[in-house]
């Protein structure tokens, strides 16, 4: 069987905004990974899916009023093939970068305590700025 390139899979795999009528399929991409489940109260106005067929993955761009704006909220769909995730989550992660350029920001920041994606942030030419704890609190 012939593989296909990778140059190949990222034109299979396009991408689009994310809708709230995405937001069921992606609820159960978290909650396979044993994640909070976000709600669209939590999530960012400007998300993008990757997908071929069917949605693969999605990432989120949450605005700021500073220079930098923040990346978060990745996951994708767990049935779908190690390699064609990584391709829909690199070319998510790219677009994510050319929106913030558009948008006039000059940083991103991306928090995770998951290794995948600090190698992915190393990976797009991010600089490692070391361990954090992060605090919520209900209002």
């Amino acid at each position: 069987m012939e593989q296909t390139s990778l140059h190949s899979q990222q034109q299979l795999v396009k991408l689009r905004q994310f809708t709230c009528s995405d937001l069921e399929e992606i609820s159960l991409w978290f909650e396979s990974r044993d994640m909070v489940t976000p709600t669209m109260e939590d999530l960012p106005c400007f998300g993008l899916i990757a997908e071929a067929v069917y949605p693969i993955a999605v990432g989120f761009l949450i605005e700021t009023d500073t220079n930098h704006c923040v990346i978060d909220f990745f996951s994708a769909d767990p049935s779908e093939e190690k390699h064609i995730r990584n391709v829909a989550l690199d070319l998510i992660c790219d677009g994510l970068v050319a929106a913030a350029r558009s948008k006039g920001y000059s940083k991103i920041k991306c928090d995770t305590q998951l290794d995948i994606i600090k190698k992915r942030a190393l990976k797009h030419g991010c600089a490692e700025l070391g361990e954090f704890s992060v605090f919520l609190k209900e209002l």
